[in-house]
């Protein structure tokens, strides 16, 4: 009966890619001497509760050139991937923007060897703390909170934030938004209270829940302003 599973990498420097490993918090089990080579075997159980063992690539050509050499294509499951997110960019600068898949997030990454891995799993939503609030508005500190009146007088090219503190999405996107504070309005997508023409605007743009950034142009009309858009 089957009761666990081993993924074997085959690397080019069996003591560097432990290292790398050990650095995201596997543990090694066990080191295997091979005639002139070596194997290590290492384990994480919050990482994707993986198992995983090295060997050298050269040697494994040498003395088992059937084997197959091509590393799979490996998806890490985390229980959460903001966490995981920090702990690999400490490691390689080589790391994805986290995306989302269903309700889940991903992202990928190279190891120092140049081979890709994919991380998957949740966010986890820390609660809306005193700290979180704060620091969202600080984030947002400069920005010009809207009312009804100055949707007449918005200046061309202002932007308009929509967005809500009970969003980690929203509160995220804020610390995106330093250098145009001065230039920045905000709407608060939860406020009961909104005007009928700001509703306008929310259905008119399908804004549902943050974070959406709006560019005011000159004939006051709205340009949604895109991923990797500048500001």
């Amino acid at each position: 009966m089957i009761n666990g599973m081993i993924l074997v990498l085959y690397v080019k420097n069996v003591n560097r890619s432990a290292n790398f490993w050990m650095a995201l918090g596997f543990e090694e089990l066990q080191r295997i001497s091979i005639n002139e080579s070596q194997s290590i075997i290492l384990s994480n159980i919050d990482f994707g509760n993986v198992t995983i063992q090295l060997y050298e690539i050269d040697f494994v050509k040498r003395n088992s050139p059937e084997a197959s050499t091509e590393n799979p294509n490996l998806i890490f499951s985390v229980e959460d991937i903001d966490e995981a997110y920090e702990l690999v960019g400490k490691e390689t600068r080589k790391v994805s923007q986290i995306v989302p898949i269903g309700e889940d997030y991903s992202f990928s990454f190279y190891d120092l060897e140049g081979l890709q891995y994919a991380v998957r799993g949740p966010r986890i939503d820390p609660g809306l703390t005193d700290e979180v609030i704060t620091n969202y508005f600080r984030d947002l500190s400069g920005a010009k909170l809207i009312s009804v009146r100055d949707l007449e007088f918005l200046p061309e090219n202002a932007l308009v934030f929509f967005g809500r503190v009970t969003s980690r999405d929203s509160r995220e996107f804020t610390s995106k938004l330093s250098g145009i504070r001065n230039n920045l309005y905000y709407i608060d997508i939860e406020n009961r209270s909104m005007s009928s023409d700001l509703q306008l605007v929310c259905r008119k743009y399908n804004i549902v829940d943050g974070p959406v950034l709006l560019r005011h142009t000159d004939n006051g009309e709205y340009i949604k302003v895109g991923e990797g858009e500048s500001f």
